[in-house]
């Protein structure tokens, strides 16, 4: 097990456990055997069964299961009988386990103890307290005080609710987020504090909505852009084209609207689109809806599609440059990215403490968690990495 750990090999921890388990439990049934002067009940101990609890009970202590484990062995040996030996032999490895990390300053499972000896930045599920009492001893903070605005970064990228395809590449280039705010009624800002690039700005404002990476490069790649100046028909896709540049707005709202009517708890016979917008119904309207439909799927599957799980892959310029947008496009178009944004994320008050949003992005399973002040403007952005820097676990 030493050397599957320490070693690039692939080389699992899960069957060795159970094998040097079922050795320990095997060792005690023969040692219950020898002690046992009865001939009769010396033949009747039942050895399997020792071994059975041995594997199981190691399991427990090496990685923190409890049910899931016993379910496993039950369902892997057929033996039901030994459901009682089983649940006491996973409550006692646990409590072990338990105590034995505390003494020696070790808790977590054994995956835990793995990435920590890595210096693998992580959350845990117990990391975050539940109360201000609580947050004395927690070992993400040093003290109750902490607010959001000490650990968060500040001057996050904000896009508009509409936004220029230029702006949304030069975004896409020059930062490695995976999450940007969409913010309404923005202001202006230099880019004194984050860089200098063809004039570009940093918007502020309330925000509405929160966009992925992987949305954006989506838009960017099947062309799902709003008319600046309209170009010549031909250069369009036929999706467009057949609906001009007036239906393809109008699609937006009817879009937009039918998320919110979606997710709202009327019937399905309440929200129909042909009843909610008649004025809006007819072939263009629907071509229209077809390719944004496949648009919304092509976003949630991006990674299984284009990284196989890798989120960094996306991050690369060289995934942008395969895109091949030109020059006209960059200067013409715009993405309605409020359309497809996440509405109304979870969000924060600068001053709200750093134990009460840890709760949120552990309890949640959040990646990005916007911080505003009171008059609801993105100030900031908290991500597991913040809370891991603000713990001292995380690199600089």
């Amino acid at each position: 097990m030493a050397l599957a750990c320490d070693l690039s090999l692939p080389a699992g921890v899960f069957m060795p456990t159970i094998l040097w388990g079922c050795l320990l439990g095997t060792l005690f049934g023969e040692l219950v055997r020898y002690v046992v002067t009865d001939p009769a009940s010396k033949s009747g101990v039942p050895i399997g069964a020792y071994a059975l609890v041995g594997a199981t009970a190691a399991l427990a202590g090496v990685f923190r299961g409890s049910i899931s484990l016993v379910i496993i062995m039950l369902e892997g040996t057929g033996h039901v009988d030994y459901l009682l030996p089983l649940l006491i032999g996973v409550a006692v490895a646990n409590l072990a386990g338990a105590g034995f990390g505390a003494l020696l300053g070790c808790e977590g499972s054994f995956y835990d103890l793995q990435l920590a000896a890595a210096r693998v930045p992580f959350l845990r599920h117990h990391s975050a307290p539940e109360t201000a009492e609580d947050a004395l001893s927690c070992p993400l903070i040093d003290r109750v005080g902490a607010t959001v605005a000490e650990a968060m970064s500040r001057d996050p990228v904000c896009l508009n609710r509409v936004e220029s395809v230029a702006r949304i590449v030069w975004v896409l280039r020059t930062n490695s987020h995976n999450g940007f705010p969409v913010v309404d009624g923005t202001e202006e800002l230099g880019l004194e504090n984050v860089g200098r690039s063809r004039g570009d700005s940093v918007r502020k404002g309330k925000v509405v909505g929160l966009i992925l990476r992987s949305q954006l490069m989506v838009l960017l790649a099947r062309r799902a852009f709003v008319e600046v100046a309209p170009p010549a028909p031909a250069s369009m896709p036929a999706a467009r084209a057949s609906a001009g540049g007036r239906a393809m707005r109008d699609f937006f709202n009817i879009f937009r609207r039918e998320r919110v009517a979606a997710s709202s708890s009327a019937s399905d016979e309440d929200t129909g689109s042909e009843e909610l917008f008649p004025a809006f119904s007819g072939p263009g309207v629907e071509e229209l809806r077809t390719y944004y439909d496949t648009l919304d799927a092509d976003m949630r599957t991006f990674h299984h599609r284009h990284s196989h799980g890798d989120r960094t892959v996306s991050v690369s310029n060289a995934a942008l440059d395969r895109i091949g947008l030109t020059d006209s496009e960059l200067a013409n178009y715009k993405c309605d990215v409020g359309a497809f944004m996440k509405i109304a994320p979870l969000t924060v008050n600068e001053r709200c403490s750093v134990w009460r949003a840890a709760n949120y992005l552990i309890d949640v399973g959040l990646r990005h968690l916007p911080v505003v002040d009171n008059g609801n403007k993105v100030v900031g952005m908290l991500t597991r990495g913040d809370l891991c820097r603000c713990a001292g676990d995380g690199e600089e």
